[in-house]
């Protein structure tokens, strides 16, 4: 470094240091460096007091740079002038030992303030590369173009200036970015709450209810009206009497679900017409209600998720039911269709299925004691012509159901058992047992009007498929 004059010097050096000393406090990010202060003599007899107290900020100063990489010369260089300096302190030379530590201790807060420059300019120099500079220059460009300016005055020198200078840029930067990502979010926060609102008004329950909560997912601070639409959208997904949703299963083809509301029911064979498998009857409570298929499975709909139609009677149509169906198939078409909609699908509990049949009555079938009750709503021996006919022809019973009697035996999620002892009373499917068996509900086209009663109940390998089998699907929403 080259000398000055003594006391020009000295006040010279005192401001240095300070200037440095802030900007290591603030700018370090690696460590906490405290360069030592130095005085200066204001007589001869003061140069014994200040050269004792520089040899340790001289050492200090040399303890820092020997941990920083890429300085190993400069320690090199100055280690044996500490030494000379320490051997003039032993010599009583206070004046030579003052002069050449106030020399190691200028290089050594020389380079501390270079490895600060180099933090701080890869700093701003990360932040930059990474930057949307086109999408910061449209929205900020007199700010960029400010900021620019302080790094092309910065890399003219390398001082505690171009410290403060660079640590300038890179914290207007940083400010810039942080308040493009907040106009960003904000942005993408209102398209979101946009589409759930159109969604919202044109009944898209599902669309509407998933952009709301993408949007309130963004994080953007005020989000309370994303929340409110997403409450209000989840009204609709209450299962009430008279209630529906649909899903959309691609290229136009739509599956329909009514609202089945909680309750209770007697659940078996309550009119002592059945078998000894229908009984005991029993208790069943629905705390919350669910989302029953409107209609059977179609032709038309299992096409659309599996690219296949394994049914018997195609010349019935695309909306009759898709048949020759096993277990295993339901569930399959349920796994893809869930992954499908991003919903959760399955078959209803054996619980599930008879509480939607029945409909609040306790007869024989939801219309009735007698099987010309049964011609109303179902597809039998007696009527069907021997083959499955098109969804949603007969009537529905009080919950807005089709087909639940006759038509196509129905898959449920439960294993066989021979009677209802130790059944669930909460409508849960009763999978335990030794019985690998599936039960299937609801009659067929093939049988009689005592197969189609709403407690009667058969059971069929999980791998058995037949022009009698068929299955509707439940809506898990909330």
């Amino acid at each position: 470094m080259k000398k000055t004059e003594k006391n020009n010097k000295v006040p010279t050096i005192a401001i240095v240091i300070l200037i440095c000393a802030a900007a290591f406090f603030f700018l370090s990010k690696e460590q906490e460096i405290k360069p030592g202060k130095i005085e200066s003599p204001e007589q001869s007899s003061d140069y014994k007091h200040l050269a004792m107290n520089l040899q340790v900020n001289a050492e200090n100063a040399l303890k820092e740079i020997e941990h920083l990489t890429n300085y190993n010369n400069c320690v090199e260089k100055l280690t044996p002038l500490f030494h000379k300096a320490r051997n003039q302190i032993n010599n009583s030379s206070w004046e030579s030992a003052y002069d050449l530590l106030v020399s190691i201790t200028n290089e050594c807060n020389d380079v501390l303030i270079s490895h600060q420059y180099n933090i701080i300019k890869q700093n701003f120099s990360n932040v930059w590369v990474n930057a949307d500079r086109k999408l910061l220059m449209k929205l900020f460009n007199e700010n960029i173009k400010s900021i620019g300016g302080k790094v092309k005055q910065a890399e003219l020198y390398c001082s505690s200036d171009s410290i403060i200078l660079y640590q300038t840029a890179y914290d207007e930067l940083t400010n810039i970015i942080l308040h493009t990502a907040d106009e960003n979010q904000k942005n993408k926060y209102n398209d979101l709450l946009n589409k759930a609102v159109t969604y919202s008004k044109q009944k898209k329950w599902f669309k509407a209810k998933n952009v709301a909560q993408q949007a309130i997912a963004t994080g953007y601070q005020d989000s309370s009206k994303a929340e409110k639409l997403l409450e209000k959208i989840k009204t609709q997904f209450v299962p009430e009497i008279g209630s529906e949703l649909s899903i959309d299963l691609g290229n136009g083809v739509m599956m329909e679900f009514v609202g089945i509301p909680p309750g209770n029911f007697k659940m078996g064979d309550i009119q002592i017409a059945g078998d000894s498998d229908e009984r005991p009857v029993h208790n069943v409570n629905f705390q919350k209600g669910f989302w029953m298929c409107k209609y059977e499975v179609t032709q038309k709909q299992y096409q659309q998720i599996t690219g296949e139609n394994p049914s018997s009677f195609k010349r019935s149509g695309e909306n009759a039911p898709v048949e020759n169906i096993c277990w295993n198939d339901a569930k399959d078409f349920c796994e893809r269709l869930s992954d499908k909609t991003k919903l959760e699908i399955r078959l209803p509990s054996e619980a599930e299925w008879e509480y939607a049949c029945r409909a609040g009555t306790t007869t024989k079938y939801c219309s009735g004691n007698e099987e010309n009750d049964l011609k109303r709503t179902g597809w039998f021996l007696d009527n069907s012509g021997r083959q499955t006919h098109q969804c949603g022809l007969m009537a529905p019973n009080a919950f807005g159901l089709y087909d639940m009697h006759g038509n196509v035996y129905e898959w449920c999620e439960d294993r066989a058992h021979t009677s209802y002892d130790d059944a669930p009373d909460d409508g849960s499917a009763w999978v335990l047992g030794s019985d690998l068996r599936c039960v299937v509900r609801g009659g067929s086209w093939s049988l009689s009007a005592r197969s189609c009663r709403s407690a009667s109940r058969i059971y069929n390998s999980p791998e058995h498929t037949s022009s009698n089998n068929g299955f509707r699907l439940i809506l898990v929403v909330l």
